[in-house]
This record gives C-alpha cells, structure tokens and sequence, in this order.
C-alpha cells in the first residue's frame, strides 16, 4: 500500500476556482501516481482560518472519499490547552482524523515549548497519534528542537515534516539518536534522501509529497529508482506510516 502522509486541500479553492486544491483533483493525482491513500493537512489555518472551520473542511474531504484520504487535525497550541483538548476531542476522539499537525514557525512559539506544546503532546501520547511538525525555520521550528521534544517524550511518535527543509542533516542526526523521531520526506531530493537512507534507515522515512503544491510523482519517482530493496522501497512509500497510524480507530486513555 502507497500512502502519501502529506497533502492539501482547500476550501478557498471554491470561492476563487483554483482546481488544483479541489479534493476532487487531488485524488487524480492520486490515481495517476497509483497511490492507495494521502493523509490531508489543511493549511488554510496558517493563514488565518480559525483551526475549528481549517479542521470542518478536512473532515468535509475526507467524507468526499472514505476510502482514498485520512485526516490530520491542525492544532494551535498558542490558543490554548483546553481549546486543544476541546479539538482533538472532536477531530480524533468523535471523527476518527489519525493525527495531528503542527506549524510552529506561523504560529510563533519553540515547538519544544513546555507550557504550550508538552500538553498537546500528552493528549496525542493518550490518543496513540502521529504528531506531524513543520520545520524547516529559525528559531521555532528546528529539527534539533524536534530531537528535544523526543527526548522529553520517549512515548510520543514525532514526524520531522519536510524533513527540516535545509537542515535536513540536522533532522537525520536527531532521527538516527532518537527511536521515536521519524523523517517525511516531501520536497526533498535525491541527494537527501540518498544520505538519510544510509545514514538513518529507511524504516525510519516517510514519502510524502505536500500535494498540490508539489507534483507527488516527483519524490515517488526518486524512491522507487533509488538502490533500496523491493522491501525498504515498500516501507518508504507506505508501511512506516500505516504502522505509526494502526489504521484503527482511536480513543483517548
């Protein structure tokens, strides 16, 4: 099974008709690149959407294919311990989204921050989710910060998204230290990918290709020429994900 663990789509795309961030399109892409399920991380909170109606929408496309996507709720630590508590009750707890993610560049606070973030963190330890963080950015959202948060939450199972954009050796040094530290790989090349594989592991990586913006072909098309076996190639592109996610129903504890 192929499972893209990052992609995007939009309710804005209604209003100004952008196609590309349609679910509809999106799930082209899918079927033209033979991927089984993409995991949607709506980004439209990180430009001013309110998390809930950011969240509304994915739970709207999800709806649109069952069968096709799976949701990771946005989550907004600087707003709050309960209005988190309150959103990962709704999106995980009563709808079933499979993670969370995390954008604390936008959102302006370390994301190793111990009065914001360690909260969330313990609820995503009692719901047995992914925490899906974007870095990539100075001072807030490093891989090496990331490596910090793994170390405070041995139980926590953390995805450097995007691999740390440039810093990505910085994200292999933290994954290769810390067990429960993985890396997605989305918009990556083939000279990153190359080194983490030899130097983390690939059973430690994640294909994802941050759809629309980016053609999923593109990191697909890289794994799948790469020197990997048949065997580390399918957990790249699918089984790390699908056994982080369970691909069950989940409930608090």
């Amino acid at each position: 099974m192929i499972i893209d663990d990052h992609v995007h789509v939009h309710e804005w795309s209604f209003q100004k008709g952008d196609r590309e961030f349609e679910v509809d399109y999106v799930v082209e892409l899918m079927d033209e690149w033979d991927i089984d399920l993409s995991i949607i991380m709506d980004s439209l909170a990180y430009i001013g959407l309110d998390q809930r109606a950011s969240n509304d929408y994915t739970r709207e496309a999800v709806a649109a294919y069952p069968d096709r996507l799976l949701g990771f709720a946005n989550i907004k630590p600087p707003q709050g311990i309960a209005a988190c508590r309150d959103e990962m009750a709704r999106t995980i707890g009563d709808w079933g989204f499979r993670g969370i993610k995390l954008h604390p560049q936008v959102d302006r606070y370390p994301v190793n921050d111990r009065a914001l973030v360690h909260p969330v963190i313990e609820l995503a330890i009692s719901y047995d989710v992914p925490v899906w963080v974007h870095t990539g950015h100075q001072p807030n959202a490093t891989p090496t910060l990331m490596g910090a948060l793994a170390r405070d939450f041995p139980q926590a199972k953390l995805i450097i998204g995007h691999m740390g954009s440039g810093m990505f050796y910085d994200a292999m040094c933290m994954a290769k230290r810390y067990p429960n530290l993985y890396i997605d790989i989305s918009l990556q090349g083939g000279h990153a990918f190359g080194a983490a594989c030899e130097e983390v592991g690939p059973h430690k990586l994640i294909y994802g290709s941050d759809s629309p913006y980016a053609n999923p072909g593109s990191m697909k098309r890289i794994i799948e020429e790469s020197s990997l076996s048949e065997r580390d190639k399918a957990l790249v592109l699918g089984e790390n994900i699908a056994r982080l996610l369970h691909l069950v129903p989940v409930t608090a504890s």
